[in-house]
């Protein structure tokens, strides 16, 4: 697993698992927007990169609306003091991003990731986004899959 380039389409097709589409991640990712974000991700925020710094929210997001494939787990990577959150299969090696657009003109690097869970606490954001989606948060602290 070296640098991956997600198109579109492959996106999109993630984004089928969610049963929601990318157009729609994408509306409620800008209809949310900075006020979703933490305070280290919402003064770079822009539209026309909405998935900037929306990686933690959207996955969390997925992950308290019970939305996680099975067999998924989230994995977090730190590169120079910046984090990207995504899911992959332990098994079958899969990535899902559904925030890999950001990347769309160089790819990302998701060797050296490491499973982890969300916080206790559900974020503004992700409550903000799950309205935006139609989706209910589940109650329990902790729906990170394969656990």
């Amino acid at each position: 697993m070296s640098r991956v380039r997600f198109t579109s389409a492959r996106v999109a097709a993630m984004c089928k698992w969610l049963g929601s589409s990318l157009p729609h991640l994408r509306r409620a990712v800008l209809a949310v927007g900075r006020a979703g974000l933490h305070a280290d991700y919402a003064e770079s925020w822009n539209r026309r990169n909405p998935f900037y710094g929306y990686c933690y929210r959207v996955c969390e997001t997925i992950v308290r609306a019970g939305k996680v494939p099975s067999g998924f787990q989230l994995h977090r990577k730190a590169i120079r003091g910046e984090t990207h959150y995504f899911f992959i299969s332990p098994d079958s090696g899969e990535i899902l991003d559904p925030t890999a657009q950001q990347f769309r003109r160089k790819g990302y690097d998701y060797r050296g990731s490491r499973r982890v869970g969300l916080l206790p606490q559900v974020s503004q954001g992700a409550r903000a986004l799950a309205q935006e989606l139609g989706w209910q948060l589940k109650r329990k602290k902790s729906q990170n899959s394969s656990r």
